[in-house]
């Protein structure tokens, strides 16, 4: 860390950031994700195993890791 910069605490970061903005575009990521595994539409019908998931939020916390922040959402729109 930077000398003079004091770490970000949870609630200073939900001041910051507009959190429903922020679960849209983690939700965009996860169905986009879950799209590409699809044959065709998905619907609420559509089965979807447990690993395709465990798989999503594996890629997910490593691009936050990589990146240090989500900035990776941005470049998805």
């Amino acid at each position: 860390m930077q000398a003079g910069i004091k770490p970000v605490q949870g609630k200073e970061v939900a001041a910051r950031v507009d959190v429903g903005k922020v679960a849209d575009k983690v939700v965009k990521n996860l169905f986009n994700f879950l799209h590409s595994f699809g044959e065709g539409p998905l619907t609420p019908n559509t089965p979807i195993p447990l690993s395709v998931f465990q798989r999503w939020y594996d890629n997910f916390v490593r691009k936050i890791e990589n990146d240090r922040g989500a900035a990776f959402l941005d470049r998805q729109d």
